[in-house]
Order: C-alpha cells, then sequence, then structure tokens
C-alpha cells in the first residue's frame, strides 16, 4: 500500500510474482520476508527483474498459466529440443486445462514437463517457462484442480 498503492479494488492478495514472469511465485501467507535476493531465496523464489506482479483472490489461475506458458513458448529460439518442444508442451496443457477439456492428472503431466526442461536447455529460457508454471501447478493444485472440475462441467453442460 505504501508503494504501490494497494491492489485494484483492495481485494486480498492471492500471489505475488516476486520478480518477473519467470519467478516462482508466493503464495499470500509466504509474503512476509525481505523483498530481497537472500529474503526471497528463503521462500524458493528469486528476484529477478524485480518486476513484482501482485495477483489477487478472484484471478483466473489458468489464464495466468496460459499467458505465461504462451509467452514462453512464442520467445523460445527454438535451438533447443526441450525448450523448443517442451514450451510447446506446456502451452498445449495450459490450453487444454483453460478449454475445460483437461484432467487432474494434466497437473501431474504439466509438472513433469516444467522438470524435463529444467536443466536441459541452452540458456535459462527453459528454467524461466518452468518456475513459475511448475510453482503454480504445486502451489495452488487444490484451486487448479478444482477450476479443472468446474471447466469440464461447464463444457459437458454446455
Amino acid at each position: 500500500y505504501d508503494l504501490g498503492g494497494g491492489t485494484l479494488d483492495d481485494k486480498p492478495i492471492l500471489a505475488v510474482i516476486p520478480g518477473g514472469s519467470s519467478c516462482p511465485l508466493l503464495r499470500a501467507d509466504e509474503l512476509d520476508v525481505p523483498m530481497d535476493f537472500d529474503g526471497l531465496k528463503t521462500v524458493g523464489s528469486m528476484l529477478g527483474t524485480a518486476c513484482a506482479t501482485v495477483i489477487t483472490e478472484g484471478t483466473d489461475l489458468l489464464e495466468v498459466m496460459r499467458r505465461v506458458a504462451k509467452f514462453y513458448q512464442h520467445e523460445s529460439c527454438g535451438q533447443c529440443t526441450p525448450c523448443r518442444q517442451g514450451t510447446g508442451w506446456i502451452a498445449g496443457i495450459a490450453d487444454k486445462m483453460h478449454e475445460g477439456l483437461a484432467e487432474e492428472e494434466h497437473i501431474d503431466l504439466l509438472i513433469s514437463a516444467c522438470n524435463n526442461i529444467e536443466g536441459n536447455t541452452i540458456c535459462a529460457h527453459g528454467e524461466a517457462v518452468a518456475w513459475p508454471i511448475r510453482s503454480i501447478a504445486k502451489k495452488f493444485r487444490n484451486e487448479l484442480t478444482e477450476s479443472i472440475r468446474q471447466r469440464a462441467a461447464a463444457l459437458r453442460a454446455s
């Protein structure tokens, strides 16, 4: 509130991406740390470019995940297979989840794809997609599961 003026409509914070889109997200209950390199490391994230993004309650996490995945898929240079193919896999899974065509098991498939990209690319671009996507999938698994179920039910009903 002191530096950014608070959240839109004073909605409670759901998560924060502390240092740009490639950083693992922090849940609201993880935010009581110094926002510096060492402090964020203690909660499994990083300062990155220091471009914090605040995500409020009610935000569609599947849409956040899909946008991040699409961005990194588009920006991949295509030089190495794990990134070229992996970013496409991640974006495709995120699309299925968003469209109501996924099952709960797709969350584990998403985590597996992230694990297979990380550490296997020429540059850090692979990690840049893996870290935020995996953190959403792990830290917000219950929310994603519920959203997947609701979207699938809505699709069946239409």
